[in-house]
C-alpha cells in the first residue's frame, strides 16, 4: 500500500520549550510547515536547525488565521499531499495519535482528547455533541483530507475557522472520525489563548 502523503501545520508562538522535541517526533509522520506566529524567543532559531518549512507572520494573526494561512499555502501551491495535519507545538498532543490510523475512508479525522481542563470546553462539547454529532469540535489536532479542504476553501468567511470547517463537513455529509487521545497539559499559559477565546480570532 502506498503510503500518504501528510503535510503537518504547527502554529508556533514562543514555544522554545517544547518546539525541538515536537519536530522529532513528527518528522517520519510527514512534512513540516511550520507557521511562527511573530515569537519573541528562541523558537525560530531552534526551528532553523530542522529541514521543515517556515512561514512566518508578518504582524501577529492568532493561532486560527495561522493555521488555516498554512493551510492556504499548501492549497494555493498546489502542493502535492493528500491529507493536511494540524498539531499544537505546546506539548499537549501525542505524536503517536498518528500510529494505526487509517486516513483512506475519512475526510476529516478529530484526535478527541481524553480530559478537557476548562468548563467552557465541556460545555460546547455537550451542544456540538448534540447539533453535529462530534464531541471534541475545539481539538487542535486534526486531519483534513485535501480534496475537502479544496471544496470548502471558498466557503470559510469568517473567523471560527476551524469550527467551521467542521461544520461544512456535516453540512456536505462528510466522513468525520474521532479518534481518543491523551493529552499532556501545558504547565504554564498557552500564548494563543485558551479555550473558545482562542478559536475566534
Amino acid at each position: 500500500m502506498v503510503r500518504p502523503r501528510i503535510a503537518i501545520i504547527l502554529p508556533t508562538k514562543n514555544e522554545e520549550n517544547t518546539i525541538s522535541d515536537i519536530i522529532l517526533s513528527l518528522l517520519n509522520v510527514g512534512d513540516l510547515f511550520i507557521v511562527d506566529d511573530c515569537s519573541t524567543d528562541n523558537t525560530n532559531e531552534l526551528i532553523r536547525k530542522f529541514d521543515v518549512e517556515i512561514i512566518t507572520n508578518l504582524n501577529s494573526m492568532g493561532y486560527e488565521k495561522s493555521i488555516w494561512k498554512g493551510i492556504r499555502h499548501i492549497l494555493s501551491n498546489n502542493l502535492k499531499y493528500d491529507y493536511i495535519a494540524t498539531f499544537d507545538a505546546d506539548g499537549e498532543h501525542d505524536p503517536s495519535f498518528f500510529k494505526g490510523l487509517d486516513l483512506k475512508d475519512y475526510d476529516v479525522v478529530i484526535a478527541k482528547r481524553d480530559k478537557f481542563n476548562r468548563i467552557s470546553e465541556h460545555i460546547f462539547s455537550f451542544f456540538s455533541k448534540i447539533y453535529f454529532n462530534i464531541e471534541d469540535m475545539l481539538s487542535g489536532l486534526r486531519v483534513y483530507k485535501v480534496s475537502f479542504l479544496n471544496e470548502v476553501e471558498n466557503k470559510i468567511k469568517f473567523n471560527f475557522i476551524n469550527i467551521h470547517i467542521l461544520i461544512l463537513s456535516r453540512l456536505l455529509k462528510k466522513k468525520v472520525y474521532e479518534k481518543n487521545m491523551k493529552v499532556s497539559f501545558r504547565k504554564d499559559k498557552s500564548r494563543f489563548g485558551s479555550g473558545i477565546k482562542v478559536n475566534i480570532y
